[in-house]
């Protein structure tokens, strides 16, 4: 992959942790956005990249 000048090299998935459930602005949890990541994308939401 290409950004910019740069070339890397996307080797692994990034598995999402509960965190995302966490709203930082008043730290109520909603679990919806994990369950959709889990659903939709085997829970990855990100790559690993070099």
């Amino acid at each position: 992959m290409r950004i910019g000048g740069a070339e890397v090299e996307v080797y692994k998935k990034c598995k999402r942790c509960s965190m995302v459930n966490i709203n930082p602005d008043d730290g109520t949890i909603d679990p919806s956005l994990l369950k959709t990541l889990a659903k939709e994308h085997q829970a990855c939401f990100g790559v690993y990249a070099q």
